[in-house]
């Protein structure tokens, strides 16, 4: 429980410092006397700097058209920093299932055998803090990891533009992990009877890799009394609550490699090295702003504005591009039907049905004079599946083997975020 609670008490005792530097710097300001004058030049320089630089990120906030002002309050365009803190993780689960038959001539089967075996490969639930600016709808930010190490290698991404109504983002996260398995074997035969084991697991030792892309869109319908940017962006105020019919959309690349050495993670018969997925969805659903609490700015800096402002989202998408392709070490036979210590990688592409995929959000946020804390969550979920492999393998004796096998898993990603913003 401390190794949950240590950073999260580290995480608020650094806002607390932060708002509590920010707070006396803001009065220093308001009271001290004022500077002395720079030249005439110096101030026109500086003035056509700032001109520039403000007229470059101007396109990426929001406009204010179609905007009802009595639901939706739009602070002027302004500098903004900000420091987060998150707790999230990503994973790939890949079932391996197979059902074998043993024949004798034409006599019905003598012996049957089911296995299943699973491999899963996830970063540690971590944490991370850090530092972004930005201005209206556009940010840059780094983090980086607090604690415990999340994953061998985990190197992550994010480029997001966002307005009141409509936006995309783009996620990448590479991680490199020992993967981990377990296996349930079944074994009915007329000599041994019915034998059955389950839950055995093991480690591999060698890493593996996940390489994944995330890139979807949004689009509110209600754009004049909904602001969805007001939760998971802060750069507007909801007034009022108010809802929204969303339709979105989503693509997701990902590609798993394990290792050459790795016969751990390439157990069970169709030995798989390695996966690619594609998926591409399009979905709708509904968007809430509820307002629990309002009071609109009275001077300078937002001075006066309170609001505290609750989201939930959620958005079912059917996916239309579904395909996987795998790479997997086919072993050579000899003419008894014996497996030889030679193999041929082959290369196999398949495309998957129409299936539903899930996206959640949920959200906070409290506003208070130019300073917000809002706190914010997602679950992403991807299935995929690939086709079935039914294999004979006749012997010398005439005796034969059938396999049927079939490989099928999810990728998944989650995570809890927190942050302090504050507008200059």
């Amino acid at each position: 429980m401390n190794r949950i609670l240590q950073p999260i008490a580290t995480t608020f005792v650094l806002y607390f410092l932060c708002f509590s530097f920010l707070s006396a710097q803001a009065q220093d300001f308001e009271f001290a006397p004022n500077p002395p004058k720079a030249s005439t030049d110096t101030v026109k320089k500086n003035k056509n700097v700032i001109n520039s630089m403000q007229g470059m990120v101007m396109k990426f906030s929001p406009t204010g058209k179609h905007i009802d002002t009595a639901y939706i309050y739009r602070p002027k365009p302004q500098w903004m920093v900000r420091l987060n803190g998150n707790i999230q993780q990503t994973g790939v689960k890949f079932y391996n299932d197979m059902h074998a038959d043993f024949y004798e001539g034409n006599a019905p089967s003598t012996e049957k055998l089911d296995a299943r075996i699973k491999i899963k490969m996830e970063e540690k639930v971590h944490y991370q803090m850090g530092v972004a600016a930005g201005w209206g709808g556009l940010s840059l930010g780094v983090n980086w990891e607090i604690g415990r190490k999340s994953a061998e290698k985990n190197t992550s991404m994010y480029l997001a533009f966002k307005r009141t109504f409509y936006g995309a983002q783009v996620y990448y996260h590479n991680i490199k992990q020992k993967p981990n398995g377990t296996a349930w074997v079944a074994i009915d035969s007329e000599e041994t009877g019915h034998i059955e084991t389950g839950g055995i697991e093991a480690e591999s030792d060698y890493a593996a890799s996940l390489k994944e892309v995330v890139a979807d869109a949004y689009y509110a319908f209600n754009r004049k009394r909904f602001a969805y940017t007001a939760v998971y962006s802060g750069n507007v105020v909801q007034r009022r609550s108010a809802g929204s019919w969303m339709l979105g959309a989503k693509y997701m690349w990902a590609k798993v490699n394990y290792d050459d050495k790795d016969d751990f993670s390439q157990a069970g018969y169709q030995q798989i090295t390695g996966f690619t997925v594609q998926q591409g969805s399009i979905g709708g659903g509904y968007s809430y702003n509820l307002v629990a609490l309002h009071h609109n700015p009275t001077g300078v800096h937002e001075k006066g504005l309170r609001n505290l402002t609750f989201n939930v989202t959620a958005m079912p998408m059917l996916t239309f591009l579904n395909s996987i392709t795998t790479h997997r070490r086919v072993f050579d036979h000899d003419d008894d039907g014996n497996v030889l210590n030679t193999y041929t990688d082959k290369k196999e592409h398949s495309w998957g049905k129409i299936h539903l995929n899930y996206v959640a959000y949920v959200g906070g946020i409290f506003s208070f004079n130019r300073y917000s804390l809002r706190l914010e969550g997602h679950y992403n979920f991807f299935k995929f599946r690939h086709k079935n492999h039914n294999d004979n393998i006749e012997t010398a004796d005439k005796s034969r083997l059938e396999v049927n096998t079939k490989s099928h898993g999810n990728i998944y990603d989650w995570g809890v975020v927190m942050k302090f913003t504050v507008r200059l």
